[in-house]
């Protein structure tokens, strides 16, 4: 099942919201590529977008998957957000006390004021965390009942690529409750995130910032998770 919520906000501007529940279809292949984890960890997803039956399946007037990557957009001269996610299955189980998921995503048109990053311990459209990029810096964040509070403020990172039509690889990596925030392999954060137990659900998030661009798109060319 798949829905869309648009919702409208005044607040100076408007700024529309549009949010996919969608359920998950885990892949079974495995490419080794850098940034794998070791050998003895259970590949739990390897999607490369291969087909239509990918983890995420394409909502024709917000998204596609095309040429092996799952594009999402946003076409508007106002500010908004577009926020997808797995609904269902979970991907971790509680047996496994190592965790990790990366995303490669690549900000294929907009602005350099786009943001765009991993949503995790996602529980609703109110509530859950996430890793998101710029061009230049960082941030993570929560969200409980539609409020945000950042656990690390915006920060630069030289380990962004922040050109348009560059792929970043973004990973967290969690054990006994330590989360590691890495950035096309380099550890950028980590913090101790007591009440989150696991990565479920994961998702893909992204803010069109800017009122001077009408649209702005990401792709995603990878979506990998292990566990042992």
């Amino acid at each position: 099942m798949i829905r869309s919520i648009n919702t409208l906000h005044r607040c100076g501007a408007y700024l529309v919201t549009a949010l996919l529940f969608l359920v998950i279809f885990c892949g079974a292949c495995r490419k080794g590529s850098p940034g794998d984890a070791g050998e003895k960890d259970d590949i739990l997803l390897d999607e490369q977008f291969a087909d239509q039956e990918a983890f995420w399946p394409a909502r024709a007037t917000i998204s596609q998957i095309k040429n092996g990557y799952f594009s999402t957009w946003y076409n508007s001269d106002q500010p908004g957000t577009v926020s997808i996610w797995a609904e269902g299955k979970d991907l971790f189980t509680e047996s496994k006390q190592y965790q990790e998921i990366q995303i490669e995503q690549e900000h294929y048109s907009g602005h350099q004021y786009d943001k765009g990053g991993l949503l995790f311990g996602l529980e609703n459209r109110n509530n859950y965390y996430s890793f998101q990029i710029g061009d230049k810096d960082f941030r993570v964040f929560r969200v409980v009942n539609g409020k945000s509070t950042n656990l690390i403020d915006w920060t630069p990172s030289t380990a962004i690529k922040g050109a348009l039509k560059n792929v970043n690889r973004l990973a967290i990596r969690t054990a006994n409750k330590k989360y590691s925030f890495l950035i096309n392999g380099t550890v950028v954060y980590t913090a101790t995130i007591a009440d989150l137990y696991r990565l479920d659900k994961i998702g893909f998030q992204f803010f069109k910032s800017a009122f001077v661009s009408q649209h702005c798109e990401y792709r995603i060319h990878r979506i990998k998770a292990f566990g042992k």
